[in-house]
């Protein structure tokens, strides 16, 4: 399967796969998050779907929930390096952009009130989160088919996923990989966790050939 590597952020101009920008990037090591080099100014982006405090919470203020749900796992699904944008706290924080190629793997979305700024459609649905010894029940989860208005200076539209949790958009930071695994569980879409790049599985995953997301195998 072709698949090219994503952009820090969504770009101007007419890509309607939002991840068009190609370069060779080596696998990082634990000191490194600078996958992805500088990031392009980010043009005015929908309302974020979470608001943040003046001081966010550390990893360590984040507690784990004892009552998760057991899942069973399928094998198909996906994995996507983070990039700037997708971990940042100012420019539609929480959000991140999802290729367009998983996008039959989340739920339909269904259609929300827009805002003057173009419109977009979303729909909610339940997680669990695993970060190490962390895991987390996410029943909030969103994803967002987003279309600018006639005219905007960005016209692609953009796929998105948010966990619509602030104490976990803390918890990623960019070079992280998050894999997302769909469950036989109707009441938990996937179980996502975060992996770091001293990961073993990262490595497997990655395999460094430059390419920022993949099917799982």
């Amino acid at each position: 399967m072709s698949q090219r590597l994503e952009q820090d952020e969504p770009a101007n101009g007419n890509n309607t796969e939002n991840e068009s920008h190609s370069s060779s990037t080596t696998i990082p090591d634990s000191n490194t998050s600078m996958l992805f080099g500088k990031s392009s100014k980010l043009t005015r982006a929908p309302k974020p779907d979470i608001t943040l405090g003046k001081t966010a919470p550390t990893r360590s203020a984040t507690k784990a929930t004892s009552s998760a749900p057991v899942v069973s796992l399928r094998s198909r699904g996906f994995w996507k390096i983070l990039t700037k944008f997708d971990v940042s706290q100012t420019s539609a924080p929480g959000q991140m952009i999802i290729p367009k190629m998983f996008s039959g793997l989340f739920p339909t979305t269904t259609p929300s009130t827009g805002t003057g700024a173009g419109y977009q459609t979303e729909i909610s649905f339940s997680l669990q989160f695993k970060d190490g010894k962390h895991t987390e029940t996410v029943n909030d989860a969103r994803y967002i088919h987003y279309t600018p208005k006639p005219g905007h200076p960005r016209p692609n539209t953009d796929n998105r996923f948010t966990f619509h949790n602030q104490t976990i958009l803390v918890r990623l930071k960019r070079g992280d990989m998050l894999v997302f695994k769909l469950t036989r569980n109707p009441k938990v879409k996937f179980v996502i966790e975060r992996l770091d790049a001293t990961d073993n599985r990262y490595a497997a995953l990655y395999k460094g050939i430059g390419q920022s997301y993949g099917m799982l195998p």
